[in-house]
């Protein structure tokens, strides 16, 4: 005895739906078997086009976290010059998938702005960095590796980024952990202290008064 139509066109939609959720299922898992404590195997699989993002903000993160680790990681920075390139390419393409789906993604516009800095496209450095600051002036994580990567480039800044960099300072001196991050740098790098001493003199009171509370206990200074 034949099926309804109706019987048949429900089991095919079953069918249907079943197999997108083993898609989704399985693009979604990827970056979780894809992860590593190891740089280098996460950097193979990065630069050959193994890892992609996935559909959901978790799994996008999680791509972008590994990224940013395999970039930054000793054996990234350790990479030959063409490996490097392979891997910032593979990492911008990514990011420029998410920032499709996610536009206002400041973390997505960082790792943007990371890879273009890996390539040597201070342009487009420059100009995701500034789409960072615009879409996450208050995302204190993302902000604390906006200024290292600003910083570690500050002299190809232009005037707007600079000027966003100073807003994220200023945000991390009024954060607990962004004050020692700050700090930190206060005393180890010299050319910093002029630029961030006069944010600081310009910012309240209390705000000084932890900064410079801060810097000694970075210093090793007793208060």
């Amino acid at each position: 005895m034949m099926r309804s139509l109706p019987s048949v066109l429900l089991v095919v939609a079953a069918l249907g739906l079943a197999t997108f959720a083993l898609i989704t299922a399985y693009v979604e898992g990827r970056p979780l078997l894809q992860t590593t404590d190891t740089p280098r195997p996460l950097i193979l699989a990065i630069s050959t086009g193994e890892v992609v993002p996935g559909f959901s903000t978790f799994s996008q993160k999680m791509t972008l976290d590994d990224c940013t680790f395999a970039m930054q990681s000793t054996l990234g920075q350790l990479l030959p010059g063409a490996d490097r390139q392979v891997l910032a390419s593979a990492c911008s393409k990514m990011a420029v998938k998410i920032i499709a789906i996610a536009p206002a993604s400041s973390y997505a516009w960082f790792v943007e702005a990371l890879a273009q800095a890996e390539i040597g496209d201070t342009g487009g450095m420059n100009q995701a960095l500034q789409r960072s600051q615009a879409t996450g002036p208050f995302e204190q994580w993302v902000a604390t590796n906006r200024v290292a990567l600003a910083e570690q480039h500050y002299a190809n800044l232009t005037p707007d980024v600079r000027a966003g960099q100073e807003k994220d300072l200023m945000l991390l001196v009024r954060s607990q952990l962004g004050i020692r991050a700050i700090s930190q740098r206060y005393v180890s790098d010299a050319s910093f202290r002029d630029r961030i001493t006069a944010i600081v003199e310009g910012m309240a009171p209390q705000d000084q008064a932890n900064f410079l509370a801060a810097v000694r206990n970075a210093s090793g200074a007793v208060p």
